[in-house]
């Protein structure tokens, strides 16, 4: 009797645990995902007004805009993740614009590195506009990311490739965590494979990995609870098993018990068995990837104001 309820503690405090993390983690997530949610929106709201501010200059009715890489006021490689980050996002955004085409990164990338060259690193605002003119932009898109406080001022400016004329402003201030946070999911470049091997290694490390906190720490829990559940009755049946072998009349009845609980623990071990796969086999097909942007194309640039 003592045992059991012995068991019935260990269980209980398992269960109570995992229950707790999970709480936290939940917390934990979505205050992760308020910061990035408000950073995506205020993304939106910084295009919308850009947007706002233009003329449909193309006789097709479209307009070409060539996004130009982002510049940062500070040094650091966080703010410069940042500021591609941020580029690429506004670029995101900008693409479900109606009546907008932008320049193909890449062949911007190749004329800003011929610029970037000749002019010894540093890109001047003039020569920012006239990249524009080279890719058969109609309007170039300027961009600064500065420290100020516990926010980064995100500034962007929509400049006419003909005549250097600013045709739209918009500024919108972020708080650094949220940056932070939604720079660390999208600038990862994260991947089934990699989601697969954390499970492997421990089960629910994949799901977490994957951004599914609440599921991770569920299938870390309950593979956790079946091991514990394993060595406590692997420990009765070892008790059992030593009383039988003590070859008295009195301890006979012990080693139907330790059979019974030795097989326990063998459908114990099967059960964790069963979860491992099943979290290696779920961090692999259902991890959400969609919301990864890739900024290795946003290279850095100097824009010499």
């Amino acid at each position: 009797m003592l045992k059991m309820v012995h068991w019935n503690l260990i269980a209980g405090c398992v269960l109570a645990a995992g229950t707790l993390l999970a709480q936290e983690s939940e917390k934990a997530a979505a205050t992760s995902n308020d910061r990035q949610g408000s950073v995506q929106s205020g993304v939106q709201s910084l295009v919308d007004k850009l947007v706002a501010g233009m003329n449909l200059s193309d006789s097709e009715g479209l307009s070409r805009i060539a996004v130009l890489p982002f510049e940062t006021t500070s040094e650091g490689e966080q703010e410069v993740n940042l500021g591609k980050m941020s580029a690429a996002l506004l670029s995101s955004r900008l693409a479900a614009k109606p009546g907008i085409m932008q320049v193909e990164r890449g062949r911007l990338n190749d004329i800003l590195s011929e610029v970037k060259r000749s002019e010894k690193g540093q890109v001047s605002k003039k020569s920012a506009v006239s990249v524009g003119k080279l890719v058969g932009a109609n309007n170039v898109i300027l961009g600064t990311l500065s420290p100020s406080g516990a926010e980064y001022l995100l500034t962007a400016r929509i400049v006419d490739s003909e005549t250097g004329r600013i045709v739209s402003m918009a500024d919108h201030s972020f708080s650094k965590q949220g940056m932070v946070a939604l720079s660390e999911d999208l600038v990862e470049l994260k991947s089934p494979e990699g989601a697969a091997a954390r499970s492997a290694v421990l089960p629910g490390w994949g799901q977490w990995y994957n951004g599914q906190s609440t599921k991770g720490v569920t299938i870390a829990t309950v593979f956790l609870g079946l091991a514990v559940s394993a060595a406590t009755t692997a420990a009765l049946a070892s008790g059992n098993a030593s009383k039988y072998q003590e070859n008295r009349a009195e301890t006979v009845q012990y080693r139907q018990e330790a059979n019974d609980q030795y097989q326990t623990v063998n459908q114990l071990l099967y059960g964790m068995a069963g979860v491992w796969a099943i979290g290696v086999v779920d961090a692999y097909l259902f991890g959400d990837y969609s919301t990864i942007i890739d900024v290795s194309d946003f290279e850095e640039s100097e824009i010499d104001e």
